[in-house]
């Protein structure tokens, strides 16, 4: 049995059924999508291999950015609250005051 419907049959480019659950999803990690779109889109903009390079690394950094205030926001809200750490992992209804 399969989710595919009708007239749906394999996608020759990703080795894969289409099925109606999957069908919007990008296929692939997304990020390696997004990159991958974005690389397109800057080949169609005749960008070089450097200049794209360096946008995608400053993509990478201010992800990476953004994780490391997001948990210096969490730390000093745990510092705040006086919870232990121990306590926060081993209980779900701390996390939902956040």
């Amino acid at each position: 049995l399969s989710d595919s419907e009708p007239g749906e049959g394999d996608d020759e480019k990703e080795g894969h059924a289409i099925t109606r659950k999957n069908r919007g999803i990008p296929h692939g990690t997304r990020v390696e999508q997004g990159t991958k779109l974005l690389k397109e889109f800057l080949d169609i903009m005749n960008m070089a291999r450097q200049t794209q390079q360096m946008i995608i690394e400053g993509q990478k950094f201010n992800t990476q950015k953004k994780f490391i205030q997001t948990m210096r926001m969490l730390d000093d809200w745990v510092k705040e609250k006086n919870y232990p750490i121990d306590d926060i992992m081993k209980h779900d209804s701390i996390i939902h005051t956040l």
